[in-house]
């Protein structure tokens, strides 16, 4: 029975390794696995022998076709046993002195091929006993071929169960973490802004009430002070700062790339390392209470290892690539989330620094050096490692990450005109947005609004809080059968509208009203980031996700550099920059956007749809088509 037992062990073991049809082993297949070559070897054999036997062998002639077949039947199972691949079927040995117990199969079959008709036909009686005699195991051995089919059966689920648990785990971590250091980002953003205002305000020797004084008496010498040394050199320092980013983008992309090979894990554990030293540089700064141009050195840190675009770019890249289809988008959705609850831990650290002197601003980015450690930890012990087999060398995972951009990004077909396009609407829109946000607050604080850091904490928060639903409606506007393009058309066109709203507005209660358009405002982005993922594949989602990262880094980079210095340069009138600048650059995004959507359609959809059409045997690639057409653009 032990080589029973070894075969049906094997035949499961090899069916349950097969990733088609790992969940479909039931026991009529595992019996049918082990019946089938048994059975119909032995039965074919025992009908020829009784097919013979009740034959008139006058001539001989019928001795020798059975003692033929016989033969032909003995080879073939020494020939199995052989190769091993019916180990269930053992060599017939009946002539002891020939045989001499169990030789080399191939010793074996070079007696049986030298044994006269007669020597064979005396095999007949052994091997009617040794069929019948398998036959029996066979029957016997069904009950405990059902109970190990059943073991396996429960080893394989909890197996499956572990690793949909351990895949399932990675995606919340690297969500959670997301959330985390975007909170530290938007705090450690908004302290450093109101540390640099009052800093110079202070330096300046004004009051700490400078704006709102400005606010109503603009004639003020003070105001002319105010605004050449503050608001002018703000606005230069974030020239400064979006310089000392450039550059990041081109690194990003080389480091998530390179993320697809060395591993996603050991990318985020450096970036968020990174980002750890510089929060604590952060914290000498505000406590040794020095200029505020000292905070290009942690920016210039984490920017070395990937800064921004790493963190976005290689997190995403692991959220689409352990996701299931059918839930990628929901995921990709809570990590934009993530990013938007981010926002509201300002409302807090507005209200905590209003009630704080400048002196005292380290302890606020102190605690947040010690909530860095969480996600820190949680990459290092939370996660796992994705990497290519250990026998490739260095210098080839090297050429496979160049290879991968080059494909991806650089090869000429229609799905890279695609890509191309997709990724030049976010990357235009977040030159606009964080072009304006890098110029918000000192616009906000300035006349004739003069906003305080509560204030200016409360509005954030807000639109973070709105900024929530932007990432919800798409998933309903999809149950609802709207289309991937609609709901980015619609959501440009907020954008476009919200800046001019926001550039003409004159009063709080204007401003306020804005944040109505925030509701849609970023509807587009987890659209995207879903067009990309379905477009490629998953292995190469490091170099797409970070490459698209990486250029909206830069594009952030240009939009801070450009509005700073267009703040500098035009500081009586700066409004222009929201309704005017703004939507000039999103109208070019919204063409981008029709374009991309004119490929999608009459270039990679159309060669779908063909090929559904051309595959009419597949039942699996059949599609009903109809006159209305979803995915029609605005040319069509």
């Amino acid at each position: 029975m032990d080589y029973m037992n070894e075969y049906a062990e094997n035949e499961i073991t090899q069916k349950l390794n097969d990733k088609k049809q790992k969940a479909a082993l039931s026991k009529k297949e595992a019996k049918k696995l082990l019946v089938k070559r048994i059975n119909n070897h032995a039965t074919q054999v025992l009908q020829s022998c009784q097919k013979r036997e009740a034959s008139d062998d006058t001539n001989g002639v019928q001795a020798k076709r059975m003692a033929d077949d016989v033969r032909a039947h003995l080879s073939e199972n020494i020939d199995l046993t052989k190769q091993k691949e019916n180990t269930a079927v053992p060599c017939i040995i009946a002539d002891k002195e020939s045989f001499f117990n169990w030789g080399a199969e191939d010793d074996k079959k070079s007696i049986l091929n030298r044994m006269d008709d007669k020597q064979v036909l005396d095999l007949k009686s052994h091997l009617e006993e040794k069929l019948n005699r398998m036959m029996n195991n066979i029957r016997e051995f069904e009950p405990k071929l059902d109970s190990m089919e059943d073991d396996y059966r429960e080893r394989n689920e909890c197996s499956q169960m572990r690793e949909m648990n351990d895949v399932m785990n990675i995606v919340h971590v690297a969500i959670f973490n997301l959330f985390v250091v975007f909170a530290l980002v938007f705090c450690g953003g908004f302290i450093q802004s109101e540390y640099s205002f009052y800093w110079l305000i202070s330096d300046a020797g004004l009051p700490s009430n400078i704006s709102v004084t400005c606010a109503n008496n603009a004639t003020l010498a003070e105001c002319d002070v105010y605004t050449k040394d503050v608001v002018q050199i703000l606005a230069r320092y974030g020239e400064y700062s979006a310089l000392c980013s450039f550059g990041t983008g081109m690194v990003g992309t080389i480091i998530g790339t390179v993320s697809d090979v060395i591993g996603r894990k050991k990318v985020l554990v450096a970036n968020k390392l990174g980002y750890f030293i510089s929060i604590i540089v952060c914290t000498f700064i505000t406590y040794y209470h020095l200029h505020p141009y000292y905070f290009l050195i942690p920016s210039t840190i984490w920017n070395l290892v990937g800064g921004y675009s790493v963190m976005l770019g290689v997190t995403f890249a692991t959220v689409t690539s352990y996701s299931p289809d059918e839930k990628r988008f929901w995921y990709i959705v809570a990590a934009d989330v993530g990013i938007s609850i981010a926002g509201l831990t300002v409302t807090g650290i507005g209200y905590l620094i209003n009630t704080l002197p400048t002196e005292n601003y380290y302890m606020v980015i102190a605690v947040g050096a010690a909530v860095m450690v969480i996600p820190l930890f949680l990459a290092i012990f939370g996660m796992k490692e994705n990497v290519l087999p250990p026998e490739i060398a260095a210098l080839d995972k090297l050429k496979k990450c160049f290879s991968d951009i080059k494909e991806i990004w650089f090869r000429r077909s229609h799905l890279n005109k695609f890509l191309w396009l997709v990724v030049l609407v976010p990357a235009l829109d977040k030159l606009v947005s964080f072009g304006t946000s890098s110029v918000t607050n000192l616009y906000l604080q300035s006349a004739p609004f003069a906003w305080d850091p509560e204030e200016l904490s409360m509005y954030i928060s807000a639109s973070s809080l709105l900024g929530i639903l932007s990432f919800i409606l798409p998933g309903v506007f999809r149950h609802f059968g709207i289309s991937n393009f609609a709901i980015i058309y619609l959501s440009l066109l907020m954008n476009i509208g919200r800046n001019i709203m926001f550039g003409k507005a004159t009063s709080t209660v204007m401003i306020m009203c804005t944040l109505g358009f925030n509701v849609l405002t970023g509807s587009y982005i987890p659209v995207i980031r879903n067009l990309l993922a379905m477009n490629t594949e998953k292995h190469n989602h490091g170099a797409v996700f970070a490459f698209l990262a990486a250029l909206e880094a830069n594009c952030i980079t240009a939009g801070g550099l450009l509005y700073s210095y267009l703040y500098h340069e035009f500081p009586v009138d700066t409004s222009w920059l929201f309704w005017l600048l703004s939507p000039a650059i999103g109208a070019i995004g919204f063409v981008f956007a029709i374009c991309a959507h004119f490929v999608y359609v009459e270039k990679i959809k159309f060669a779908e749809d063909q090929r559904c059409l051309i595959n009419e045997n597949d039942d699996s690639a059949s599609e009903s088509f109809s006159e209305f057409d979803g995915d029609q653009t605005p040319l069509d």
